[in-house]
């Protein structure tokens, strides 16, 4: 299968994954998700060209499930992000925003400007936008560029590029509504934290995340599209995610010295689980004194901004 991002040919397999893992984990949280699996196996690919990672074949979740998720998944959904911090500091008083996937619409919170339009598929989600005064509708990327081309300054999107399974298609469309010279900006989880030393972490994983992001992509990205790299910008660590944090870092240092080979995703009974367990009881102890120490750690989330050409 060639790379979902750049099409490219040269892709290499790096971790066979079983479904059925899984399917498990989300049984635990009493979220059905199996009937997303039409394949018995589920590879996680790496692009030689543009490095981007991504699963396949595509499990892609349902509007059920992301409400699933935000009822049963603790902190799953944060108002305040410094996404949106960083991303509004290059956004100027007055330009015209079009956000895709806006949710609530709780990024204008942070813009210095009243031209702002949403999409959005969530109902609830809109109702609540709507109420706010904002200008949210239902429709997809594809049908909106159609009707608006060329016509807004910034195009951005915030934790939503990794969960869809055409990236290429998606960000083509959302280069369309851009006028020349203007920005995309978008967020998503950086594959160079410490994201990338965790196991089984469900949620990145289908049918919920589709891709893997590396700094390196990014760079790549404008070998495929009509962009020129303005910037990339990590947030800081929340404290919402420190003992997580601290729980990856442990493990990583404990696995490399113990010799046991890393893999995504593994059975509980697997001594590479086992450790991550343990990784997570001493990050508990110390997470406290290890942040008095360590206040500029660098979140997961990655923030790029391109200018369109």
């Amino acid at each position: 299968m060639n790379c979902i991002l750049c099409n490219s040919d040269k892709v290499k397999v790096l971790e066979d994954i079983e479904p059925s893992i899984l399917k498990k984990i989300y049984e635990q949280k009493k979220i059905k998700v199996g009937h997303f699996f039409k394949s018995e196996k589920l590879n996680l690919c790496e692009c030689q060209s543009c490095n981007l990672l991504y699963f396949a074949p595509p499990a892609v979740g349902d509007g059920v499930f992301y409400g699933e998720l935000q009822q049963k998944i603790q902190g799953y959904y944060l108002k305040e992000k410094e996404d949106f911090v960083l991303a509004a500091k290059h956004i100027k008083q007055g330009e015209s925003v079009l956000e895709i996937g806006c949710g609530e619409g709780n990024f204008t919170n942070y813009l210095k400007t009243d031209n702002y339009v949403g999409l959005e598929f969530n109902e609830d989600a809109i109702a609540i936008a709507q109420k706010k005064g904002l200008n949210v509708i239902n429709q997809s990327i594809e049908d909106f560029a159609k009707q608006n081309p060329e016509k807004y300054d910034v195009a951005c999107y915030f934790q939503v590029l990794e969960h869809v399974p055409e990236p290429n298609q998606f960000i083509t469309e959302s280069l369309k509504c851009l006028k020349k010279g203007g920005k995309l900006i978008f967020a998503v989880p950086s594959e160079d934290t410490f994201l990338r030393y965790g196991v089984n972490l469900f949620l990145n994983a289908p049918p919920h995340h589709i891709t893997r992001w590396r700094d390196t992509v990014f760079t790549e990205m404008q070998k495929s599209f009509p962009i020129k790299l303005k910037g990339i910008f990590h947030e800081n660590l929340h404290e919402i995610h420190h003992v997580f944090y601290l729980q990856c870092t442990i493990y990583h240092k404990l696995r490399s010295l113990l010799g046991i080979p890393f893999k995504n995703f593994v059975r509980n009974n697997n001594k590479s689980y086992t450790l991550f367990k343990v990784s997570f009881i001493l990050s508990q102890i110390f997470s406290p004194i290890y942040f008095l120490f360590n206040k500029d750690a660098i979140g997961q989330s990655v923030i790029v901004v391109y200018e369109k050409v």
